[in-house]
């Protein structure tokens, strides 16, 4: 029976897993380095990945976002954490420009710094705005990035941010929370970015 079916895979035009489907001959790893992680924050944010803050609401998922991004535009800490210094986008959209900005001034007064060192920093404030960056209907299993996304997108290589923040998640995502298909093309599409 194995055999037969094995059969008929080859007929059907079907091979086996190669280079470009990203299959890796681990033996060739013999007498290579093992290439170090990177990260943003060491042990909590590696670099290049998509990277998740969760929990209720109020409880300050936005302003520790904020901090974050702070501190990577002046070089300093975050939860106790050395971050590098890089450029950073935030997106936000539950808050305006007025309370992003008082944020900001509490966070910075907090290091003794101003809004001059805020140079590798670069805000927006989508509050009251559709921001959706990945569109489908309820049962489509494929969906596709929006105008918007592609918006984010081109700003962020522009702007060279090596950091990004989304606030927050239902604001971005127009597709079926539960279709595994749907959340995994989206993930894939920020992990683009």
């Amino acid at each position: 029976y194995n055999q037969r079916k094995q059969e008929n895979v080859v007929h059907l035009g079907i091979h086996e897993l190669g280079d470009r489907d990203g299959r890796i001959d681990p033996l060739l790893w013999e007498g290579k380095p093992v290439p170090p992680r990177q990260w943003i924050v060491e042990g909590l944010i590696p670099r290049g990945e998509v990277t998740m803050l969760t929990g209720n609401g109020g409880e300050g998922k936005s302003l520790i976002t904020m901090q974050l991004l702070v501190a990577t535009a002046i070089n300093s800490r975050w939860l106790g954490k050395a971050v590098p210094r890089i450029k950073s986008l935030g997106v936000y959209c539950e808050d305006d420009p007025e309370e992003l900005q008082r944020r900001s001034d509490g966070i910075l007064r907090h290091h003794g710094r101003s809004f001059a060192d805020l140079d590798g920093m670069m805000l927006v404030s989508r509050k009251g705005m559709d921001s959706t960056m990945y569109e489908a209907m309820f049962n489509d299993m494929v969906g596709r990035p929006s105008a918007f996304y592609e918006r984010v997108r081109k700003t962020a290589i522009g702007w060279g941010a090596e950091l990004i923040v989304l606030d927050s998640l239902y604001n971005f995502f127009g597709g079926n929370e539960n279709a595994r298909p749907q959340a995994n093309q989206f993930v894939n599409m920020l992990a683009s970015i």
